[in-house]
């Protein structure tokens, strides 16, 4: 996927990414009350959260790895192959990629963009 200037679609981008990031916060939220402790060890099955509007992939985590991996705010988890071309990847292996990019940063400029043309 390359970088766009376009702020719909850096709007969508974003918007994709923030709603698949409180699905998979709800996703971790479900596997915690399920009373197994060893959350180091339990694999969940999270959702992409890549750029790709329509892909909704399984990234299997365990829940120690997605709290430490969406511990800072311009982290996104992806399935290994959807790390976006201008992203920073920061870990890739077999199982999830996590990336860096500055896609809310992007996405409240693409708003103010979009305001700006009303």
């Amino acid at each position: 996927m390359t970088a766009t200037s376009d702020p719909e679609r850096r709007t969508a981008v974003a918007g994709k990414r923030e709603l698949v990031r409180a699905l998979n916060a709800r996703i971790q939220l479900l596997a915690q009350q399920s009373g197994d402790d060893s959350a180091d060890k339990t694999q969940v099955d999270f959702v992409c959260e890549c750029s790709h509007e329509s892909c909704f992939a399984v990234v299997p985590m365990t829940l120690t790895e997605w709290g430490a991996a969406t511990s800072e705010a311009d982290y996104y988890v992806a399935h290994p192959e959807h790390v976006d071309a201008g992203a920073e990847a920061v870990v890739a292996g077999d199982r999830y990629a996590l990336a860096r990019s500055d896609w809310r940063r992007a996405y409240l400029e693409a708003r103010v963009e979009t305001l700006d043309q009303s």
